[in-house]
């Protein structure tokens, strides 16, 4: 199995005189940049201390595609793999699959978020939830219109109008649920915005998509000092432990219903969330822990980048 990129980052490697004294960061890797160390490996006399943050991509598009399974098997191949390469993932839950192949633990290394902790908006008015993210397959996007009429039954006559925020969504009224359509790209202002007049975050993600994989949305709820609800089997679960969160099975009722429980239990679940801000930088901090400060720091800048580009 060769990569497709191999000549690529050997190109780079020689360019920029990389050897055995230096350290190469990787802050969103996959298995053909898996497979491309591995050949460079063999390739090379005197190879660099290599840092990956692997990113889950068993999601391939084609049946012939490498994933992170295959290409760390033909990794561990390679001459003295284990003591020149160092793995990072974004969940705890990939850290584990991980670990089951590879000889040394794997760091937790989850999203940065540059969301400030900002105070939950007035409970007078409407109660806003946002579906932060483009609205997707994978995130749910076929559940908005669902959930919406599920939970314009549950709210009854006594409790809030309630504004579901969809990135990319119609706007549509189901009773006392609207559904509020964001474009598709916020620019980060307009996306700051947003997290800071909601008073939630719901997110859909299919769990058999993300069991394993992460989420930068999830993050930006954990910074941003947002309550939010998840999809029970998904990653995303890591993140409410403190109180802050609430599982739904994927069935519009039962999701309709954990919002209106939410409702009813805000402002306790907030404050919660208010105290679990600080859980995500503790995150970052103890997965960067073990590089060394200078690595730590040049590798903290680079999953800030990635972040911010996508």
């Amino acid at each position: 199995m060769c990569s497709i990129i191999g000549h690529d980052l050997s190109s780079f490697l020689d360019s920029a005189g990389i050897d055995q004294a230096d350290a190469v960061f990787v802050p969103s890797a996959d298995a053909e940049l898996v497979l491309a160390i591995a050949e460079q490996l063999r390739a090379r006399a005197k190879p660099p201390r290599i840092y990956l943050r692997l990113m889950y991509d068993d999601v391939g598009c084609h049946r012939t595609d490498p994933t992170w399974r295959s290409a760390l098997q033909v990794l561990l191949d390679a001459p003295n793999a284990n003591g020149r390469v160092r793995f990072l993932a974004e969940t705890h839950a990939f850290a584990k699959a991980m670990e089951a192949i590879w000889p040394a633990p794997i760091a937790v290394l989850p999203h940065p978020s540059d969301l400030p902790a900002t105070p939950v908006p007035d409970l007078g008015g409407d109660f806003v939830v946002y579906l932060a993210g483009q609205s997707r397959t994978d995130k749910g996007g076929p559940l908005v219109h669902a959930v919406a009429r599920a939970l314009a039954t549950e709210l009854g006559p006594a409790r809030r109008t309630v504004q579901l925020r969809v990135q990319g969504g119609v706007p549509i009224s189901y009773g006392k649920v609207q559904i509020e359509g964001l474009p598709h790209h916020l620019y980060a202002d307009d996306y700051a915005l947003n997290w800071r007049q909601a008073h939630a975050a719901l997110f859909m993600h299919d769990p058999k998509v993300y069991a394993l994989r992460g989420s930068g949305v999830v993050c930006d709820a954990m910074a941003s000092a947002r309550p939010f609800i998840y999809l029970n089997g998904s990653s995303l679960s890591e993140w409410s432990a403190r109180g802050n969160a609430l599982g739904a099975d994927p069935l519009p009722e039962v999701i309709a219903q954990t919002i209106v429980k939410l409702m009813d239990d805000y402002p306790r679940i907030a404050g919660m969330s208010a105290m679990a801000v600080p859980t995500l930088a503790d995150s970052i901090q103890t997965g960067l822990s073990g590089l060394g400060t200078d690595h730590a720091k040049a590798f903290q800048n680079g999953i800030s980048n990635v972040a911010h580009s996508g």
